[in-house]
Formats: C-alpha cells, structure tokens, sequence
C-alpha cells in the first residue's frame, strides 16, 4: 500500500512537470519504469478517420499514419507550439516547420534513450480500419503525436550540366509532401482503456516537408564507395 502511495505521489509530480531536459531525464521516466515493473499499466487505443460530408454517412479508415507515445514533457510540448506558431509566419518558417518537428521529437528521444527510457518510446501505424493500439502502457501522463505525409511530386526546370558543375550542391525541388498531425495529452491509469480519435477536423497542424534532389549526387556516393571499397 505504502509503495503504491509512494508511485501514485511520483507520478502526480511527473504529470506536472514531464521530462524537461536531460539532466533531469532519469529522475523524471523512473516512475513510469516503475509503474510498469509494479503491473501499473492501461492500455490506449484509437482510430484514424475521415469524417463522412453528410451527417449518417460512414467514416472512411485512413491507414498508414504512425503514432508515437511518449512520456510527457513539458520542454517538448513547448518547443511544438513554438513551431505551430512561428510557421504562421509564412516564408522560409512554413518550410521548416516540418523538419523542426521531427527534429524536436528525435531530440526528445535520445533524451529518452540516454536515460534508460528506450522502452518508453512506443509507436505503431493504423491498420487498414484505421485502428492501432498500445498495451501495457505504465500509468502517468503521456504525449501521443502522429502524422499522415501525402505526396504531392513537382515538375520543373531541370539543372543544365553547366549550373551542376558550377554548383555542385544545387539542388533541384522535386516536389513536397503535406503532413497532417495530430496532437494530444493521454493521462494513462491502471487497468483503465483510453481512447483517442484522430479525425480531418481535429489536427493539430499541417507541415511541408520539401523533397531535393542533387544531380549527380547518387553516381559521387556510389564511386565514394567503390573507392573506399578498393582501398581495403
């Protein structure tokens, strides 16, 4: 009973403040170590869905979007509104925005990692019914964000020769992709299902991600090989 007070009083603080950095990481994912090693686990479980245009028609599945869980961090969920509200902004902000994120969670993760924290790092993709799950989840406050990329390809002016042997890292725009995320705060209890819905009419934001391409790029990395295969 004592020891369940003691984790139940651990994780109302981790609630509060999340992993804030790395210094504080492995004060911070001991209680939901714990809570997992003690059976004090829930389950989350949703579906990814487009909502029907008229108002009895069917929902339609949407397959292929990964969900990430993570313990709750108050450092991260800052830096992604910080994102959200710079990429407002337009210009070369809207660009990045995608990148950043991606950045942010990854940076997140090593933090994660390093303190011993790797099997807190849970992600699944929806199914072709738009169901996914996480079992065994350890009981205290969580960040699920996930993401659907939708490719949208270019076509432009392609690079003379001259303009890449000038500028040998000048990159061609091939084309970008849409990301579609979804964003939301889970408060996972013992022996309690939570269930998320992600819908078109909830997002939580929308990120480009451009895709380039270097001429000639391919053919360097693969004589870069060939060559420092030969050298052995």
């Amino acid at each position: 009973m004592i020891r369940r007070l003691a984790l139940a009083a651990a994780l109302l603080v981790v609630a509060a403040t999340g992993v804030a950095r790395a210094a504080d990481a492995p004060a911070a994912v001991a209680p939901y170590l714990a809570a997992g090693a003690a059976g004090e686990v829930g389950e989350v479980r949703g579906v990814a869905h487009v909502e029907g245009r008229r108002p009895r028609e069917v929902p339609t599945p949407v397959e292929g979007v990964s969900i990430y869980l993570l313990p709750f961090s108050q450092r991260l969920a800052e830096e992604l509104d910080e994102v959200k509200r710079t990429h407002r902004d337009g210009g070369r902000a809207y660009l990045e925005s995608g990148p950043q994120i991606v950045e942010a969670r990854e940076r997140y993760e090593r933090i994660l990692l390093a303190a011993g924290g790797g099997t807190l790092i849970r992600g699944e993709v929806s199914a072709a019914t738009g169901a996914f799950r996480f079992a065994e989840v350890p009981a205290g406050a969580w960040m699920l964000l996930a993401w659907k990329a939708t490719a949208h390809p270019l076509t432009g002016k392609k690079l003379t020769g001259v303009e890449v042997r000038q500028f040998r890292d000048n990159a061609e725009r091939t084309g970008y992709a849409a990301v579609t995320y979804w964003r939301a705060s889970v408060d996972v209890r013992a022996g309690v299902t939570s269930e998320i819905v992600l819908r078109d009419r909830n997002e939580w934001m929308t990120a480009i991600e451009e895709e380039r391409h270097v001429p000639g790029e391919d053919a360097r990395r693969g004589n870069q090989k060939r060559g420092r295969g030969a050298s052995r």
